[in-house]
């Protein structure tokens, strides 16, 4: 358990990191790379990854409503329910209209 939110990530390297039931609310991940990389009932709403770089990493019930730079999340696995809670950011960034 840890509260990051609001952090800044600039040019780290994770490598065989768990990040279980931590706060990452609008904590921003810049020029970051994962490797074997665990999130885990972690909070990234409103979150932003920009040119990350993910290999063998995964994502399991973690909100992430708001995300920015979906698209940078290339390379991970997660859970279908993630994944649906996730389809209005992956429309909005790949300019897909939602209709009611």
């Amino acid at each position: 358990d840890c509260k990051m939110d609001y952090s800044v990530f600039h040019g780290v390297k994770f490598k065989q990191v768990r990040f279980e039931r931590c706060d990452l609310r609008e904590a921003e991940f810049h020029d970051v790379q994962f490797e074997s990389v665990q999130w885990i009932e972690c909070s990234l709403v409103g979150a932003s990854f920009h040119q990350t770089n993910f290999r063998l990493s995964q994502f399991r019930r973690c909100p992430m409503a708001g995300l920015k730079g979906i698209a940078n999340l290339r390379g991970t696995s997660m859970e279908l329910p993630d994944l649906v809670a996730l389809a209005d950011a992956l429309a909005l960034e790949l300019g897909i209209n939602v209709l009611p």
